[in-house]
Formats: C-alpha cells, sequence, structure tokens
C-alpha cells in the first residue's frame, strides 16, 4: 500500500514540476512588422536601432518574446488592420494613423528630410526644381504625403525600398526622402565608401517625431500587450540595461537623459 502511494506522489510531483517548468520558462508570442533588412537596418541606423533594443528589452521584461516579420512598410499597415500581425515597428504618429492605431510610448527622435549625392548641385531647398526633379519614397510613408505636399509634381513611391537606393545609384532619382538615421542604412551597405554619411542632406528636418510601435486600436488583445509593454519599459527607464544601450549608440538624436524625460512628461500629464 505504502508502496502505491509513494509511487502516485511522486508522479504527482512530476506532473507539478513540468507544469511550474514550462510556465517559467516560456514566453508569450508576439508577432511584428519591421523593415524588409531588419537585422542590418538595427545595426546601422541609430534611431531605428536605439528603440527597437529598449522596445525588445520593455517586452522581455513584461513577459513577450517578439516575433519579427519583415516586409515593406504598405504591406505592414495592411497586416496589422487585417489582424495578420500584432504590432508594427518604426511607426511615426500623424493625424491620420491616430484614427485608427494605438501607439507605444515614445522612443528615439527621428526625423525625415531630403538626401542627394555630395556630387549633386543641390545644396538647399531653394535649388530644387520641384517641377521636374523626382523624388523616391516609401509607398504609403508620411514622407510621400509630405513630397507632395511639398509641391513635387514627379514622387516615385515603391514598397520595395532597397530598389530606391540602387535608383539613386543609378540617377534615375534626384533625392531620397528618409528619416535622417535610416539613410545611413544605404551609406554603410550600398554605398562603395561603406561608411556613414556619404549622402548629403538639402534639405530641413521634417516631421521630427519619436519612432514608436502601434497596433490596431480595435484589437483588445493587441492594446493590453502594448500597454503591458509599455509600462515596463517606463518601469525599467533607469535601469542599467537600458542605459547601456544608449552608450552602444552614442550618435542617436536622444541621449538617456532626454530620452527619460519625453515618458515622465507624458506620464505626468
Amino acid at each position: 500500500m505504502f508502496r502505491g502511494v509513494g509511487l502516485r506522489i511522486i508522479v504527482l510531483l512530476l506532473i507539478i514540476n513540468t507544469v511550474g517548468g514550462a510556465g517559467a520558462s516560456s514566453s508569450t508570442i508576439v508577432t511584428i512588422s519591421v523593415f524588409e533588412d531588419h537585422n542590418r537596418y538595427v545595426q546601422s541606423a541609430n534611431s531605428y536601432g536605439l528603440s527597437w533594443h529598449l522596445f525588445n528589452a520593455a517586452a522581455q521584461q513584461a513577459g513577450y518574446k517578439l516575433e519579427i516579420f519583415p516586409t515593406s512598410w504598405r504591406a505592414s499597415i495592411q497586416r496589422v488592420q487585417n489582424r495578420r500581425v500584432d504590432l508594427v515597428y518604426a511607426a511615426l504618429k500623424s493625424e491620420e494613423r491616430e484614427q485608427w492605431a494605438t501607439f507605444s510610448l515614445p522612443l528615439i527622435t527621428e526625423g525625415a528630410a531630403l538626401f542627394a549625392h555630395p556630387s549633386s548641385p543641390v545644396n538647399g531647398i531653394e535649388d530644387i526644381d520641384f517641377a521636374n526633379d523626382v523624388v523616391g519614397v516609401s509607398a504609403k510613408s508620411i514622407q510621400e504625403s509630405l513630397a507632395y505636399e511639398m509641391g513635387f509634381k514627379n514622387v516615385y513611391a515603391t514598397i520595395d525600398r532597397p530598389q530606391l537606393y540602387q535608383m539613386l545609384a543609378a540617377d534615375r532619382l534626384d533625392y531620397l526622402f528618409f528619416g535622417t538615421s535610416v539613410i545611413n542604412y544605404y551609406c554603410v551597405h550600398f554605398s562603395p565608401e561603406k561608411s556613414k554619411n556619404c549622402m548629403k542632406q538639402v534639405s530641413p528636418i521634417y516631421n521630427e517625431n519619436s519612432v514608436h510601435v502601434l497596433t490596431l486600436s480595435t484589437n483588445q488583445r493587441t492594446v493590453e500587450i502594448l500597454e503591458n509593454i509599455n509600462q515596463a519599459l517606463f518601469a525599467m527607464r533607469q535601469s542599467d540595461e537600458i542605459k547601456e544601450w544608449f552608450t552602444r549608440y552614442p550618435e542617436a538624436n536622444d541621449n538617456h537623459a532626454e530620452w527619460v524625460a519625453k515618458l515622465e512628461k507624458l506620464y505626468s500629464q
């Protein structure tokens, strides 16, 4: 009899340990849409890279594992609106997006500008021929709308972001309208110099805003996930882990103190 009781206790303990161990080691998978060449953007684009590490650290702290889906910007928006992906990374706020999307806490500041080859005769916005010059943008991006608002008559929009770099190199485009740190992706990985700052900025910075992560406002599950990550990000804002990421991106548009001030200002309102 005692042998049977002992055996049942051992089996029960094994079940408890198995269930408890599985719960302790597993994380909830959260799908997130990112740029096509995500890892190289993280490496070479300061705002994109630092923002990613901050958000990923907060997601892990909140008990989530981010599963990335590299795709074009237009496809990212379609996926989240159709509930085929939970989150979209590297989104900038706009009035149109705020009508249907919920945003994360602000990450690192990013703005957009027009860039040309150093050999271009254009040195400033006053030199641009808006009637004839051609500017390349990502389809359905904020830069596409801004290009038309600025007066460009020839706007080449595509879902294939790398194609724009190739077209500029082949003199089929006069300018790229991209984020000020994202342009470094081209310089590091496509230009002959293989170094940052290979392009000439020929306009002021437009739509300077923070990088965010967005989700569909009507998707209660993902809104709750994003709120949990927001809470984790705010709670760990002064942690050594977060400070370490800032030391790895010294050229980012925000330093640690500036970024913390943005968060605390929001929470104080």
